[in-house]
């Protein structure tokens, strides 16, 4: 047995042990190796590794020293010049041209330059006040042009509020003696007037603007291509005034039939109820007042209807006058009634339509989804039966003799199965060689 009893095969080295291992593929020694690896190039060993290493800090240190020096050079160079630049402007302003060195002057030179410079200064010192008042002068005209400006601004910016306001507490005080929903009606009724040559008539869809030539064509239209579909077509009285209501609600209002939102114009409508799916009528009971006069629900109500009905509208009162019949019929024509549902007992099923129909719960959801080959079914019977014939059990459908008789037979079949097997395992041992091992002589 060897000492080595796992290896690395991306650095080719043998290890004693497991944990020795796990720690070497740790080191930044093996990662090199397995970029090598990658690359396609041969593993280095620990010695040239360490060499490797030594080059790379040496290579590091030398360019840390020329990036010095470089730096050196050019903060000297940089002194040099901005030294030069300073004797520049000093000789200058003394007078001096190029390097050469000043020489004394005589006494009377000094004179003579120190009453030059002193005209020169003082000409100097005037053309600057002048230079300042000018500017002075300047500067307070500059300020006193904005200040105009900004007075003028302000004024008219005040005159144009002021302007705002009287508008707006004009608007408030003829808002306020008009009530809210007259002010809506006349502004409807301004819009309707407007959109008078938009109409669309009955025999048109109105979601598209195609004409179909009658009542059932534009239905059958809409139906088919904007999946558009009338809710309670049993109890419906008025098709037509249905129909000629809505297309004037999206036409003339520019409203959409769903959600009653209010568009500019009618080509925004029909875009919109196009794209969110708005082609129908929302049937929750908040909005059905307004469709309520084109349908007749007095047919659905029974006797107990009708009495939890009056229970509803009149609760602590025993007489019923005939005001409060006319209100019971009222609501029986607007509003549908929908008898409780009834609960099976054992499977828990809604019950509808006196129980012809039944609603599943949700308990037995994997039971519904099952598909139940009945074929199978009835031949696992059969065979169910044939065994309990065979066991001696007598059904209502047979006798003694009868069971007596399948027994018999399925006896038989089993002993005739049972040496079928046997001689095919006979023919099976041999079809097949057997070779002896030699003897010892």
């Amino acid at each position: 047995m060897s000492k080595y009893k796992s290896a690395c095969n991306g650095c080719r080295l043998y290890f004693p042990s497991r944990e020795e291992l796990m720690k070497h593929y740790k080191t930044e020694f093996h990662q090199f190796n397995l970029i090598r690896k990658s690359q396609q190039l041969i593993p280095l060993t620990n010695e040239q590794y360490d060499q490797y290493l030594e080059e790379q800090m040496e290579y590091e240190k030398n360019q840390k020293k020329t990036r010095g020096r470089v730096k050196g050079r050019k903060a000297q160079r940089r002194r040099r010049e901005k030294i030069r630049r300073e004797q520049e402007l000093t000789n200058i302003v003394q007078g001096i041209s190029g390097n050469k060195k000043q020489r004394r002057p005589s006494p009377r030179k000094n004179q003579n330059l120190q009453q030059t410079n002193k005209q020169t200064n003082e000409k100097e010192n005037k053309n600057v006040k002048e230079t300042v008042n000018k500017q002075t002068n300047e500067n307070t005209k500059e300020k006193e042009t904005k200040e105009t400006k900004e007075k003028e601004e302000n004024q008219t910016k005040i005159q144009e509020t002021t302007n705002e306001k009287e508008q707006e507490q004009e608007q408030k005080t003829t808002q306020n003696k008009m009530t809210q929903e007259e002010y809506e009606e006349n502004r409807l009724k301004e819009k309707l007037k407007r959109n008078l040559s938009q109409q669309v008539g009955v025999n048109t869809c109105a979601f598209c603007g195609k004409e179909c030539g009658s009542v059932k064509k534009t239905l059958s239209h809409m139906s088919k291509v904007h999946c558009f579909y009338i809710p309670d077509l049993d109890f419906l009285t008025d098709p037509e005034g249905l129909v000629t209501y809505i297309n004037d609600k999206i036409s003339l209002g520019n409203f959409c039939c769903y959600c009653d939102k209010e568009f500019k114009s009618l080509v925004a409508v029909r875009d919109h109820m196009i794209s969110a799916g708005h082609t129908r009528i929302k049937t929750s009971q908040d909005n059905w007042e307004e469709f309520a006069d084109y349908y007749d629900y007095s047919s659905s109500y029974t006797q107990e209807g009708i009495d939890l009905l009056v229970d509803e509208l009149f609760p602590n009162e025993e007489i019923i006058t005939e005001e409060m019949e006319e209100t019971v019929q009222e609501t029986m024509v607007s509003v549908r009634f929908f008898p409780k549902p009834v609960v099976d007992p054992i499977t828990k099923e809604l019950l509808i339509d006196g129980g012809t129909r039944r609603l599943g719960n949700r308990e037995f959801k994997h039971i519904y989804k099952q598909k139940i080959d009945y074929e199978k079914v009835e031949k696992m019977k059969q065979l169910l039966e044939k065994k309990y014939l065979a066991l001696g059990w007598v059904g209502s459908d047979y006798t003694w003799e009868e069971a007596k008789k399948m027994r018999k037979k399925l006896n038989v079949q089993s002993k005739r199965q049972v040496k079928e097997i046997s001689q095919r395992s006979e023919g099976f041992n041999s079809l097949r060689r057997l070779y002896n091992l030699p003897t010892k002589h």
